[in-house]
């Protein structure tokens, strides 16, 4: 079992491993393998690739690698549009959900995007910031966290069915109207 974690140097980030039966840690890649600095390392399920985001000054765009490395198996899997996409985590082994905070947005929306025909869809709008989505271990629910009625956010659920907008009707905050994070 390997953790994937990013390690800060300054004004570099890299990207390591530790191996959690022997507690060796390895520099897995930095700058010039991709294009910028990589951070938020997320492993698809099978443990065969890693997602990433890289940040290339104006933007951050989610990158994959197959694991373990292989040459030429960097590839940006999100467009270079100028907008800013955060926190990938997978679905399933080939599609990927993350957050994006797009032009025009009131805040960060949660999207998915194909990894065979690259088709990006929104799943939450953005209704004042949405932030840290995640998936229920057995994939049925999605969770994140919402700005829409506090700057404090609040935690909501909802039924995740694939890449796919969730109504609002759909979304339940779990959390305390005050807040929390």
């Amino acid at each position: 079992r390997t953790l994937a974690f990013t390690r800060s140097v300054g004004s570099v980030s890299e990207i390591w491993t530790l191996d959690l039966a022997t507690g060796q840690a390895s520099l897995l890649f930095a700058a010039p393998s991709v294009p910028g600095n990589p951070f938020y390392p997320a492993w698809s399920p099978d443990g065969n690739q890693l997602a990433f985001v890289v940040n290339e000054g104006e933007d951050d765009d989610i990158w994959v690698t197959p694991y373990p490395l292989v040459a030429d198996g960097f590839r940006r899997v999100t467009p270079d549009d100028g907008q800013t996409r955060w926190f990938p985590f997978w679905a399933s082994n080939d599609t990927l959900l993350f957050q994006i905070y797009a032009t025009g947005d009131p805040g960060p929306s949660i999207r998915a995007i194909d990894l065979t025909s690259g088709t990006e869809t929104v799943i939450i709008p953005s209704r004042g910031g949405e932030w840290y989505p995640r998936l229920s271990p057995d994939g049925s629910t999605l969770m994140w966290n919402s700005e829409r009625y506090s700057p404090n956010g609040d935690i909501f659920v909802a039924p995740y069915r694939g890449a796919a907008l969730i109504p609002d009707s759909e979304h339940r905050r779990i959390t305390p109207a005050s807040g929390y994070n």
